[in-house]
């Protein structure tokens, strides 16, 4: 297992940066920022492949996505490279500094996350990832990747609902399907696979380049320990993983940055108080949109958050070089940009599909006092403060402000503060209007913090490097400066991710890392059952009995006892998926015979019929006679009622026969 998830990670790395690289490069863009914005371009074309394949009946597999992408990506690349044809470029400095970057960034991913799993595949059992495993197995199956046909069923297998499929962004179920599809890896290692790559390599490749876009990450010793914080801060990135689990948000926060940084250099001579549109890379920015909008939609907005402030600068600056007054470009036009960026977001929270996602209300955690406070120690959605890494922050901001062209960063760390404040520390309107485009959940909008302050602290941490490399050069001789760096090194890497501190007695004080290692440990334990509805022992009779057993033959079960992820995880064909009981608007009436009377089996013929039109040939109970303790631990609510049908079958019930059995385990066959 350990080598199939070093192996698929690589193989996804290379799959994700390869064509978006190529295309980049065809498009003209320096090899830094076609290397970190590629995978955003891989995601967008094979998105957009997997769009178009569903429309016209092909199948989606790795090599039926990858293939044509590759080729048109090497063509366009070659074409550029005929057209430029003896014209020399300038050759680009730091390739050594991206490499240590994402090097070390990913050793320390390797280092928190493998070691956070028991065993590569492990997963979570609780929330959202019973649909994200789930969507990657039907993916998979069906060989529909289409963001548009998001279900827990392919068109081929019966459903339990009238109808079945719809919109959800894809990007990242399609990553893991993509796996399995390359490699055969099983879906809770794909699953592992794709989360790692987007943290500890897409994530840092974009950070980098979002640095050397503001002029950090310049030199070997900033590179380093700038890697060391980039993945630092656990509200930006880890507690994506462990709440939820928010696996698309986490992808779209893996692909932002880079997407910042390309935004950024389409003006770029604005830092030098001069107007040019590099076509390029607004190309390049633009065609990074879908996949990003794909990943997560509130990506999209987040976005807008960051760069709004960038965007109005670059309006201020333009006028001025049109030759507007002082007074105009520094003053008229912000404010007429600050009221169009207010107008664009009004509309769009009366657009009636975002509207409704925006009235979603979580309630609030903090006061405003109390938010504002934890926002500024980077304790958001109740992570630990890092008092440490705020002082970096401050440090960071201190830097920006002394220079105008970064000056803008100031004002997008503000907004998103006063989005997270609004989203923990109150109630009403403002949230919504504020927070809304991300559920109003302080976790995603926490993120955004953790994001921005990244940012700032390796900013500090350039400034710092480059004045002790000034200082240290006159003083030390070469091979001491680096046995000091090496030792600075491993200390600054202690103090950002040690998981605890003593506090006498034998009492200890959880870090902010501490509080993310200990959540994923205990969300990947197995034998944990405080966490997992499905048992170490309901999980071997489903790998082990079900499967040998049942085949591919359809199975009856009732989803709360934990048989859900009996599809997820294991792909046996369950009848019911989801963890909830169906909607009785859209579930079929075979669905409601067998849900509320299959127990009636021999003496009701509409449940006959019911059965025999799906061709259900098994029943599979988890929880035969078991207390409610252990039946409720995933679930909001214990609705044991509304599957008498399946949960009253015994051993001694007309029309099933006991096939397996072990502990409050039993499997039938039905028998007509």
């Amino acid at each position: 297992m350990k080598l199939l998830f070093v192996y698929s990670s690589l193989l996804l790395l290379a799959i994700l940066v390869l064509p978006g690289f190529l295309l980049g490069r065809a498009l003209k863009l320096n090899r830094t920022a076609a290397i970190c914005s590629g995978p955003a371009l891989t995601v967008t074309a094979f998105s957009l492949l997997a769009i178009l394949y569903a429309v016209i009946g092909v199948r989606s597999s790795a090599f039926s996505v990858l293939l044509p992408l590759l080729a048109v990506s090497v063509v366009l690349y070659l074409l550029r490279k005929f057209f430029d044809k003896g014209t020399s470029a300038a050759k680009e400095q730091g390739a050594h500094c991206l490499i240590l970057f994402v090097a070390v960034a990913s050793l320390i991913a390797l280092a928190i996350f493998y070691t956070g799993l028991d065993g590569a595949d492990s997963y979570f059992q609780g929330w959202d990832n019973l649909h994200h495993m789930s969507a990657i197995r039907t993916f998979a199956a069906s060989g529909n990747w289409s963001p548009f046909a998001d279900s827990y069923y392919s068109a081929s297998e019966v459903s339990p609902l009238t109808a079945s499929g719809g919109f959800y962004p894809s990007a990242w179920h399609m990553l893991g399907a993509l796996v399995v599809s390359a490699t055969g890896a099983p879906v809770t290692v794909a699953a592992n696979v794709t989360n790692y790559v987007l943290v500890g390599l897409i994530y840092p490749l974009g950070m980098f380049y979002l640095l050397k876009t503001l002029g950090g990450a310049g030199t070997w010793t900033e590179s380093a320990f700038s890697a060391i914080l980039c993945l630092g801060v656990p509200a930006a990135t880890w507690g994506l993983l462990t709440f939820g689990p928010l696996y698309p948000n986490l992808m779209g926060t893996a692909l932002l940055p880079g997407a910042v940084a390309l935004f950024s250099d389409i003006t770029s001579d604005v830092d030098e108080g001069e107007f040019h549109i590099h076509l390029p890379f607004l190309a390049a920015f633009i065609l990074a949109l879908p996949g990003i909008a794909l990943s997560h939609p509130n990506t999209v907005f987040s976005l807008g958050v960051i760069l709004a402030p960038r965007l109005i600068r670059t309006l201020a600056v333009y006028s001025a070089h049109r030759g507007a007054s002082k007074k105009v470009s520094n003053f008229l036009v912000p404010c007429l940009g600050a009221a169009l960026v207010l107008v664009i977001w009004t509309v769009a929270y009366n657009i009636p599909y975002i509207h409704s996602i925006a009235v979603v209300s979580w309630p609030a955690i903090s006061t405003p006092v109390g938010a504002l406070l934890h926002a500024l120690l980077l304790g958001v959605a109740n992570h630990p403060e890092q008092l440490f890494v705020s002082i970096l922050v401050l440090g960071g901001i201190a830097s920006a402000a002394r220079q105008s062209e970064h000056r803008w960063l100031i004002a997008s760390y503000i907004l998103v503060i006063l989005i997270y404040v609004a989203d923990a520390g109150s109630d009403g309107f403002l949230k919504h209007f504020l927070a809304g485009f991300w559920y109003t959940d302080y976790n995603r909008t926490g993120s955004l913090v953790g994001i921005v302050a990244t940012v700032f602290g390796c900013r500090c941490i350039s400034d710092i490097s480059r004045l002790v490399e000034i200082k240290s050069q006159a003083t030390y001789k070469t091979a001491s400066r680096a046995a000091v760096s090496a030792l600075c090194f491993l200390m600054f890497c202690a103090t950002i991710y040690v998981p605890n501190l003593p506090f006498g007695h034998g009492h200890t004080i959880d870090s902010a890392f501490g509080y993310e290692v200990t959540e994923l440990a205990n969300q990947n334990d197995k034998t944990l059952i405080y966490y997992d509805v499905l048992s170490p022992i309901e999980e071997d009779f489903c790998k082990d009995d079900v499967l040998s057993i049942c085949g591919d033959s359809l199975v009856l079960n009732n989803p709360q006892d934990g048989s859900t992820w009996g599809y997820a995880a294991y792909g046996i064909n369950m009848y019911y998926r989801s963890c909830w009981t169906p909607d009785g608007s859209s579930e079929s009436e075979d669905s409601k015979l067998i849900r509320l009377h299959l127990n009636e089996l021999s003496s009701n013929p509409d449940v006959r019929h019911a059965v025999e039109s799906i061709g259900a040939k098994y029943v599979l109970q988890l929880d035969s006679g078991a207390d409610t303790a252990e039946y409720s631990i995933f679930y909001n609510s214990n609705n044991f009622d509304e599957w008498d049908g399946i949960n009253k079958i015994m051993e001694e019930t007309p029309g099933f026969e006991l096939v397996a059995s072990t502990d409050d385990i039993r499997l039938y066959r039905i028998v007509l």
